[in-house]
C-alpha cells in the first residue's frame, strides 16, 4: 500500500514539474500562462489530497514551489514558504472537507493566505517597488481563479479516472 502511494505521489510530482515547464514550450502571455499552469498545479495538489494522503500532498505543496524557484519561475526565494502555506491551506481543506462549497471556500482561504502573508512579509522588509506590486498581484485574484479551476478540473477527472 505504501508503495502505491509513493508511486502515485511521484507521478503527480512529475506531472507538476512538467506542467511548470509548459512556459518553455507554449509561449503565451504571462497572465494566461499563470492561469493555465496554476490550474494544472492546483489540480495535482487536490488529487494528492483527495486520493493519496496528506503527507504526500504536503510534500508536493512544498516541492512544487521549490522546483519552480530552481527552474527560475519564481523571482524571490522568499516566495517559497508563502506559496507552500497557501498550497497547504488548499490541500488541508480539500482533504478534510469535500463538500460542494469547498470549491469556493478552499480557494478563498488559499488566496487570503497567499496575499495576506505576502503583504505582511513585504511590509516587514519595507520593500515597495514594481516587483513587489507584480508579485502581490500574482498572489491575488489569479490564485483564486486557478484554485477554483483546479478543483473543478479534479472533480471532472475524478469521475473519469477513479
Amino acid at each position: 500500500m505504501k508503495q502505491r502511494m509513493l508511486v502515485r505521489g511521484g507521478l503527480l510530482l512529475a506531472l507538476g514539474l512538467v506542467a511548470q515547464q509548459l512556459r518553455i514550450f507554449i509561449p503565451l502571455p504571462t497572465l494566461l500562462m499563470t492561469l493555465v499552469i496554476g490550474t494544472l498545479l492546483n489540480c495535482v495538489l487536490v488529487i494528492a489530497a483527495r486520493h493519496i494522503n496528506m503527507t504526500v500532498a504536503l510534500l508536493l505543496a512544498l516541492a512544487l514551489p521549490v522546483m519552480a524557484f530552481l527552474q527560475g519561475h519564481l523571482p524571490l526565494p522568499l516566495l517559497i514558504p508563502i506559496i507552500f502555506l497557501g498550497n497547504a491551506v488548499l490541500v488541508a481543506l480539500c482533504n478534510r472537507w469535500w463538500v460542494k462549497p469547498i470549491f469556493v471556500l478552499a480557494p478563498i482561504a488559499k488566496t487570503c493566505t497567499l496575499y495576506g502573508v505576502g503583504t505582511l512579509l513585504f511590509m516587514e522588509f519595507g520593500t515597495q517597488d514594481t516587483l513587489v506590486t507584480a508579485v502581490l498581484f500574482g498572489l491575488g485574484w489569479p490564485q483564486l481563479l486557478t484554485a477554483i479551476w483546479g478543483i473543478l478540473l479534479e472533480r471532472y477527472l475524478e469521475k473519469r479516472i477513479f
